[in-house]
């Protein structure tokens, strides 16, 4: 229930989900490496809900 969805890209760490406050926005973090991001992509595709292509588009 964020009003800012961050799409992190970061090679050393662990792929995770963080709920923050920023200047009092809640923000919603979806840290992700490449593999994981390769990973959700294909598994949306073949559901045919490119959700994840469409953040790092």
């Amino acid at each position: 229930m964020s009003d800012l969805d961050i799409t992190v890209l970061d090679a050393t760490a662990t792929a995770h989900r963080e709920s923050l406050r920023h200047l009092g926005w809640p923000v919603e973090l979806f840290v992700h490496t490449e593999a994981s991001i390769r990973h959700f992509v294909g598994r949306d595709l073949a559901n045919r809900k490119p959700t994840m292509a469409r953040l790092v588009a």
